[in-house]
């Protein structure tokens, strides 16, 4: 239980959004559920932690061009790989509100630059249609009760397959615990399999530790 404070508040077509801050940071809220932000204490400073295992992309390709996010959030991510890549052409970002990058600039010190593409769209309408390749496609979605299934489906890796090149990179935010070896661990032992039916190479990484790695 925090002593939030509410810094902004919108009710969209599918969310109450709110940027709220109290003594652990300042973060964006749909909901019930804190989607991104930034920490500020004394033992962490930064993004939410997990999200730094999507930099390990860079050590994979540094010569990534095309990116595609989906969810926004905090922009946090999209302005750390425009740092990382040089080579970068177009960084398209995909998220359903549309009053989400001018939160991210407002309370998240989001930049826009010359590479940012944001399209307003659900982000399985997108994949479906999409003709364009990306050399790095990364899913950050989740809601109260996790993952949409949508997000799960044959359809859905059918879709990020066929707009990855094909030495291309998918990032995804399995939203499962990171006690992997326990088998009450239900998201990771039955969604994991999933990946690996999917894709040849796999890497999982225990977002508990991403603090310390990064």
């Amino acid at each position: 239980v925090f002593n939030d404070n509410i810094l902004y508040e919108k009710e969209s077509d599918f969310h109450t959004i709110k940027v709220i801050e109290n003594e652990v940071g300042r973060f964006l809220h749909y909901a019930d559920t804190y989607q991104a932000g930034f920490i500020n204490t004394e033992f962490y400073k930064g993004n939410l932690p997990y999200i730094n295992y999507f930099l390990i992309a860079y050590l994979i390709n540094q010569n990534v061009k095309n990116i595609l996010l989906i969810g926004l959030g905090s922009g946090k991510i999209v302005n750390d790989f425009e740092k990382l890549f040089k080579n970068l052409k177009t960084f398209d970002v995909v998220d359903l509100e549309e009053n989400i990058p001018e939160i991210a600039k407002e309370f998240f010190n989001f930049k826009e630059s010359k590479h940012f593409n944001f399209i307003l769209q659900d982000g399985i309408t997108y994949l479906n249609n999409c003709k364009k390749k990306y050399d790095l496609i990364i899913t950050d979605v989740a809601n109260n009760d996790g993952i949409d299934l949508r997000f799960l489906s044959p359809e859905y890796f059918s879709s990020i397959k066929k707009a990855l090149k094909k030495d291309g990179i998918f990032i995804s935010n399995m939203c499962a615990s990171p006690d992997f070896e326990n088998p009450k661990n239900i998201f990771f032992n039955e969604f994991f399999p999933i990946y690996k039916q999917n894709f040849k190479y796999n890497l999982t990484f225990k977002g508990d530790y991403s603090d310390k790695v990064y």
